[in-house]
């Protein structure tokens, strides 16, 4: 059942993804990419056991959109934009989640049970 997913392990590098970690890879941020309605958005989070994404965040990925005026773009995947976002992402794991240390690393068979394939 369901649909299988396109993961890309690489930062910068998984441009048909629909999931990919993030640089540096030992903090273990992933974005989810939705490129459907353009413009797309980037879902940004962590994964607290296999097969358990918590999704923190939703932001623009290029350009503003007159659906989402509170949202700004994010620009490339090196801007200060992306930066900040990953810094949140961290910030609020850390407030919610003292206790428990994210799975971190782009071992995608230690986070994902099935039905995922590397792009």
């Amino acid at each position: 059942m369901g649909q299988e997913l396109a993961i890309g392990t690489i930062p910068y590098k998984h441009h048909s993804a629909y999931m990919g970690i993030l640089d540096p890879i030992d903090e273990g941020i992933w974005e989810i990419r939705s490129r459907d309605p353009n413009p797309g958005i980037r879902i940004f989070g962590q994964f607290a056991c296999k097969d358990t994404f918590i999704a923190f965040d939703v932001k623009l990925r290029s350009k503003r959109d007159p659906r989402w005026p509170d949202l700004d773009p994010l620009g490339d995947g090196k801007s200060l934009q992306y930066q900040y976002a990953q810094i949140d992402v961290l910030n609020r794991w850390k407030a919610l989640f003292a206790h428990l240390s994210p799975l971190c690393g782009d071992d995608v068979g230690a986070l994902l049970s099935e039905k995922y394939h590397i792009v």
